[in-house]
């Protein structure tokens, strides 16, 4: 028994259940709208990546009078910040080119699918393996 005077200290297993569950569900509901937040930060990655891409190539035609080959374009103008989505050139020729960013990783399961835009600067969503019916364009480059 306790010793007169002294009185008990610490906490009860009841105590710290009801912290535990309270923990739990304030966690279910904090992860999947962070997840949700950094799908979305790395959607706008993605996207400033394209625009920047494509002020690029617009720039080496006004320069050159065409659009530059593949291997003209620098690495780093079709690189995307966070790695989760991939700039890949396509269509190219002396006046159309198309660029498209493809989610890698953990953000292939993504609702917008692939971005793409073109030399005209038409926003496009392209289904990919994972999302076969990808959200609007107006959906995607929007939000």
């Amino acid at each position: 028994m306790f010793a007169q005077g002294k009185v008990q200290r610490g906490f009860s297993l009841i105590e710290l259940m009801v912290v535990v569950a309270v923990v739990a569900v304030l966690a279910s509901i904090a992860l999947p709208n962070y997840e949700s937040h950094v799908r979305r930060t790395h959607r706008k990655h993605a996207q400033a990546a394209l625009l920047k891409a494509s002020q690029w190539m617009e720039r080496a035609a006004i320069a050159m009078g065409r659009y530059p080959a593949a291997a003209g374009v620098p690495a780093d103008v079709l690189s995307v910040e966070g790695g989760r989505y991939q700039i890949a050139l396509s269509n190219l020729t002396a006046s159309t080119f198309t660029l498209s960013a493809s989610p890698q990783g953990a953000q292939q399961q993504d609702e917008c699918a692939t971005y793409s835009i073109n030399q005209a600067g038409v926003h496009m969503q392209v289904a990919t393996t994972e999302v076969v019916q990808p959200a609007s364009s107006q959906d995607c480059w929007n939000r």
